[in-house]
């Protein structure tokens, strides 16, 4: 494979137990209640890396000042 493609691919919650559940007796009075959202998540993710690798970083890179740094 290209050594500049990357793919990830991430989920979230898959088996659905984000679930909130509550039962509340309080003077005589039940409540009962479940609060339940969609939290499951699938993402796929691509990546492309343009350009030539093999250049020098600028911290790799010499400068003319660099050398006169050097001399002191």
């Amino acid at each position: 494979m290209d050594k500049n493609l990357s793919i990830s691919f991430k989920a979230r919650d898959i088996f659905f137990g984000n679930r909130y559940r509550s039962l509340i007796n309080y003077n005589n009075v039940n409540t009962r209640w479940t609060n339940e959202y969609e939290s499951r998540r699938f993402t796929l993710g691509v990546t492309y890396k343009f350009g030539n690798s093999k250049m020098k970083t600028a911290r790799d890179r010499d400068t003319g000042s660099s050398s006169e740094e050097k001399r002191m």
